[in-house]
């Protein structure tokens, strides 16, 4: 399992949301995200978008899975670039 803080860097909606779990189905990871005690997994995209996460806020990323090392780059490369 990976854990890493993170902090968000532009608005994370609908099209942020999907390209985590297209990620996730890719690599064979669960991905996970912690904010203000709320928690979004790519198994719903809905959770992941009822955490509201925007510009500056922080969360935690929890990665687990086959390919965790590969899901890992994938969700930096977004984060870092957006969509």
């Amino acid at each position: 399992m990976f854990h890493k803080p993170i902090v968000i860097e532009s608005h994370f909606c609908l099209r942020e949301c999907a390209k985590l779990v297209k990620i996730a189905k890719e690599t064979g990871c669960e991905i996970k995200i912690i904010s203000n005690d709320k928690e979004g997994t790519t198994k719903s995209m809905m959770s992941l978008l009822q955490l509201e996460l925007h510009p500056n806020k922080t969360a935690s990323l929890f990665i687990t899975g086959k390919n965790e090392r590969e899901a890992l780059q994938k969700v930096n490369k977004m984060l870092k670039r957006g969509v």
